[in-house]
């Protein structure tokens, strides 16, 4: 099936998750995750196979879409990268029962009521979704595609044209297909998406003091620098079993 078609059976998990079929798929792949999160799973069928096939190549159209804040902040997937609850250490007894609008203030996140630590990457990649201005209806997810941000297929059409030929090897798209626990996934998505929680983009948001690496002193610590060229990541580089696959001389050719 054309995968701009496919695209309203995704929109139908988004929008109308009361389908009886919707709820059937939910129930027995979805294991409470969003559609998102659909990933292929042995002795899936063919209609949930092809569902996974098109989210492969939309799921970037989509964006979370806030709306009264009443998911739950670590048990609902309401990011589309899996319940937070999975991706953090622990969550404190006093911050389970909290939601996703407990955590707004005057229109801006503020995590300072937190008994626990909120790792930055984290923290970082929540205050990149949009605090709602009108705080009323069901959080869930938006199509990037329509100014209202509904599913038609169309915009999906021009998306995945736009995709083609904006990004030819699409790399980033096959993080979400690697068989590595979601908070892998996670960490590779915002490393594409130049989204790390580095010292020099947080000192670009004034979080920061300054933008030099705080592990070797260079004077910018980007996120090539933090993951490559500190002597620091460099030795674990080296230490590690992978270095007789790959080449520091390709690497810097490709930076």
């Amino acid at each position: 099936m054309n995968v701009a078609l496919l695209g309203k059976l995704l929109w139908d998990f988004v929008e109308n998750p009361t389908k009886p079929w919707v709820r059937l798929l939910s129930q027995k792949y979805l294991n409470g995750q969003s559609i998102l999160c659909a990933t292929k799973q042995r002795g899936s069928s063919q209609v949930w196979l092809s569902i996974v096939k098109a989210m492969g190549k939309l799921r970037e159209g989509f964006q979370p879409c806030l709306a009264d804040g009443q998911s739950s902040m670590w048990f609902d997937d309401w990011m589309g990268v899996g319940a937070l609850g999975r991706l953090v250490q622990f969550v404190h007894i006093s911050d389970l029962d909290r939601n996703v609008a407990s955590f707004w203030e005057q229109g801006r996140w503020k995590f300072d009521s937190l008994s626990m630590v909120l790792p930055s990457e984290i923290a970082t990649r929540v205050q990149q979704v949009q605090v709602p201005l009108v705080q009323s209806g069901r959080d869930t997810f938006a199509w990037i595609g329509e100014a209202s941000g509904c599913y038609i297929v169309s915009s999906r059409v021009k998306f995945l044209e736009y995709a083609s030929h904006s990004t030819p090897n699409a790399i980033w798209r096959r993080v979400w297909k690697l068989e590595v626990l979601v908070k892998i996934s996670f960490f590779l998505w915002q490393g594409l998406h130049g989204a790390l929680p580095t010292n020099h983009a947080r000192y670009r948001r004034h979080l920061a003091p300054s933008s030099s690496c705080a592990r070797c002193s260079y004077s910018l610590e980007s996120i090539i620098h933090s993951l490559r060229d500190c002597p620091h990541s460099r030795q674990v580089w080296f230490d590690s079993a992978l270095m007789s696959q790959i080449s520091f001389a390709e690497m810097e050719c490709v930076a």
